[in-house]
């Protein structure tokens, strides 16, 4: 895999991001083939446009903002259209998009792939430990945002299915069904042991293709105590008002 990205740690962090982000649809698509008895020997892989991570610079640029409703435009459509000319057999759509898929162009999955706990993802904010070092009021004043709003999205699923319908340019429906009835009670962050286990799989996939040079110490990389502190202020502020 590396071989064929050149020399990974030369790319700008941008460009590094969006590679270990698609590592996930790596390896997704490699335990789906395994589940069919196949390898990446019996397929052949079509390059198609990926709401997920593949945002071309030219459309990056030109975009009215950068909403996925705005970077990607039609993605069930387009989607559908390349099942539909039979250009693929197959393709990895994401979460809203592939409900919008199913419900618009009559697609229907072949591998739910949370049922292989493989796949399993994390969303991670990464800060450099310079910046919490130098000014953790900044962490901390970012982190306590977070917590804040979370518990506002859990008493607002109608305001906060909408917002992201219209920010990924799908139905509320598809919102609903990708993420859950009631996903928006669930978008407090957590470091607890089984995060962290997640976050290793991704972890060790890129070690394992050398996408990283060393194994990372969860112990040193991971900070919670700006976590607990947020959360333990915002309970406080809750008990008081």
């Amino acid at each position: 895999m590396n071989n064929a990205l050149g020399d990974y740690r030369a790319l700008d962090p941008w460009q590094q991001t969006l590679i270990a982000l698609g590592t996930w649809e790596a390896r997704a698509l490699l335990h789906t083939l395994e589940a069919g008895g196949l390898s990446l020997r019996d397929v052949n892989l079509v390059r198609i446009d990926n709401p997920w991570v593949d945002v071309p610079a030219a459309r990056r640029d030109n975009a009215a903002s950068l909403r996925g409703a705005d970077l990607f435009l039609r993605v069930a459509e387009n989607q559908g259209a390349l099942l539909d000319q039979c250009r693929v057999d197959a393709l990895f759509t994401w979460l809203p998009w592939a409900a919008e898929l199913e419900e618009l162009a009559g697609a229907r999955p072949l591998l739910d792939l949370n049922a292989d706990r493989r796949n399993h993802y994390a969303s991670a904010w990464t800060i450099s430990s310079d910046l919490v070092e130098r000014a953790p009021e900044i962490v901390q004043y970012l982190v306590d945002a977070v917590v804040e709003s979370t518990h506002w999205a859990s008493e607002h699923g109608a305001q906060v299915t909408q917002i992201h319908a219209e920010n990924l340019g799908v139905s509320a429906a598809a919102v609903r069904a990708g993420f859950g009835e009631t996903f928006y009670q669930n978008l407090l962050p957590t470091l607890d042991t089984g995060a962290l286990a997640v976050v290793k799989q991704t972890h060790d996939f890129l070690l394992q293709h050398r996408l990283i040079d060393r194994p990372v110490d969860f112990s040193r990389w991971a900070a919670p105590e700006f976590l607990a502190s947020s959360i333990e202020r915002f309970q406080l502020s809750r008990r008081v008002s």
